[in-house]
């Protein structure tokens, strides 16, 4: 009862506006709501007659690109389009958010025709995690987040799914092999490819994730491994074998004698 009264407290604090999020149009004046309770911001320069939200931060009127309460300078009301993540792209520029403010969204692109989110390879409709979206490219350059990805390659470019929640950080390209968007050393780019969520392997490696007791990830060559007998074969163990050992989390694997 008591923690049922205080939720009832909590909420009968708050008036109808303190619950609202995104735009709201009120007495002819565009507002954005935000946070909990909810701030209320003036959407300076809206024009309320063709003012259409396309989702909870971004919306457009007949000459302008909102994102939240201000303008997206530069952006193109008629072809302007929300991408994934952080990123969108118009007719002329693509775009991504890096803070708050009225430069929240700024250009990051110059080729839009050729700006696209780098896709997950496992997802399907019926695995949706869309774990590739904190990439973009173009014909120049892969973006993560804000940032311009200097080492990569924009054409060969791809992202590596790997056990959820940590497929973000593992991508490839012709050359090199990228954890927390930089090099893995000694693995080649061109011939990497997932075996399992913990094995992946080269022209001249297998490699393994090891896990530490805070839930950190590294990576080791399996310098023992046969490459072209090794197999996962328990897979929620994360336990592999070739001809002569077998692996669990970047070691040689003894199965403890229980009898």
């Amino acid at each position: 009862m008591i923690s049922f009264s205080l939720i009832g407290l909590l909420f009968g604090s708050c008036n109808v506006d303190g619950l609202k999020n995104g735009y709201y149009i009120e007495s002819d004046t565009v507002f954005y709501y935000s946070g909990f309770p909810a701030h209320k911001y003036i959407v300076h320069g809206a024009d309320v007659s063709s003012f259409k939200t396309i989702n909870k931060e971004y919306a457009t009127d007949k000459k302008q690109v909102f994102y939240k309460e201000h303008p997206v300078k530069k952006a193109d009301p008629t072809s302007f389009k929300v991408m994934e993540g952080f990123y969108s792209k118009d007719k002329n520029y693509g775009f991504a958010v890096g803070a708050n403010g009225p430069d929240a969204v700024f250009i990051i692109s110059y080729e839009p025709d050729y700006f696209e989110i780098v896709s997950n390879p496992e997802e399907t409709p019926v695995n949706h995690t869309a774990e590739g979206i904190m990439y973009a490219r173009d014909r120049q350059h892969v973006y993560y987040g804000r940032y311009i990805f200097e080492l990569a390659d924009p054409i060969t470019f791809e992202y590596v799914p790997m056990r959820s929640g940590s497929g973000y950080d593992l991508a490839r390209d012709k050359k090199y092999v990228y954890w927390h968007q930089k090099p893995i050393e000694g693995a080649d780019g061109g011939t990497f490819q997932k075996i399992s969520t913990d094995y992946f392997k080269d022209a001249k490696a297998i490699w393994s994730t090891r896990i530490d007791n805070r839930g950190n990830t590294s990576w080791v060559v399996l310098t023992e491994a046969d490459i072209s007998t090794f197999k996962v074969i328990d897979p929620n163990r994360g336990i592999a074998q070739d001809k002569n050992h077998s692996y669990k989390n970047g070691d040689i694997y003894i199965e403890p004698d229980n009898q």
